[in-house]
């Protein structure tokens, strides 16, 4: 946990550094600019989803985006390996491999990614801070109206609705498990990024848990573990669940789910 604050506060200072270096137009939770000058678009956007950069719940922001960006004729490619491959394809993205050029493309990521991109010498740098967005929408479309706003220099883009990735799903199979037909309280009390204060507050997430169950099968889900789960779950499929089948099952079921977790992908998807 102590390497991951190391690197996290390493990645802003040498961001910070290529910030100041190609001068980038940095304003509420925006910075973006050429990497070398002379930039010419060429219709194609890259979102960078490096995992050791941006966790899945982050990626899971970008998705409004990415459907209004499509839609609309703009090519969609992904940089780095993410279990959302599968996702992202069916959105109809292209995923890319290592080393392949972004040159004419802006690159959307997030701002501590630069040192990531800053060989993407023919590239338009397009990083977001979430937390310093300001405004009452939800996250994806707060970035939407970031992108949009750069993307304004050379083409535009409309608003379009955005209902959710269901219908990207339908291929998608549960697979064998033995999904309640009722309510379902879905539980993940883990958290790779924050797994110290996880240890402390996993007490208090399993008595709002508790007190939420009435009436609901329990399931939990997340990472796999042999830490003993209370009395009152019914079902421990931690580590057992693809990320795909859990999209399947929360999509189709959300009528009847609730989720109870730390700031986690679950948390994240279920909001879309």
């Amino acid at each position: 946990m102590v390497f991951y604050y190391i690197k996290k506060i390493k990645l802003n200072i040498v961001s910070y550094y290529y910030r100041r270096k190609f001068s980038l137009d940095c304003n509420e939770g925006v910075c973006h600019g050429p990497i070398m000058p002379g930039f010419v678009f060429k219709h194609t956007v890259c979102l960078a989803v490096y995992p050791s950069h941006m966790h899945l719940g982050d990626q899971l922001f970008h998705l409004p985006l990415i459907h209004r960006l499509v839609s609309q004729g703009i090519s969609v490619h992904i940089l780095g390996q993410t279990p959302l491959a599968f996702l992202f394809k069916s959105m109809g993205c292209e995923i890319r491999a290592k080393g392949q050029s972004c040159a004419g493309s802006v690159i959307i990521t997030k701002v501590d990614c630069l040192p990531e991109i800053v060989n993407e010498r023919g590239g338009y740098f397009l990083g977001l801070n979430y937390r310093d967005m300001t405004g009452d929408e939800r996250i994806g479309d707060l970035i939407f109206n970031s992108v949009r706003a750069v993307l304004s220099q050379w083409i535009s883009v409309k608003k379009t609705d955005f209902s959710g990735v269901s219908s990207h799903l339908d291929a998608l199979k549960p697979g064998n498990y033995s999904w309640p037909s009722g309510p379902v309280l879905l539980v993940n009390d883990c958290v790779k990024s924050d797994r110290v204060s996880a240890f402390f507050r996993r007490k208090q997430l399993w008595k709002l848990a508790l007190k939420m169950s009435k009436n609901k099968t329990v399931v939990f889900i997340g990472e796999a573990s042999r830490r003993p789960l209370p009395q009152w779950v019914h079902y421990d499929y931690r580590g057992q669940i693809p990320i795909p089948m859990i999209f399947s099952l929360c999509q189709k079921n959300a009528q009847r789910i609730t989720v109870v977790t730390f700031d986690t992908f679950i948390a994240h998807m279920g909001v879309l």
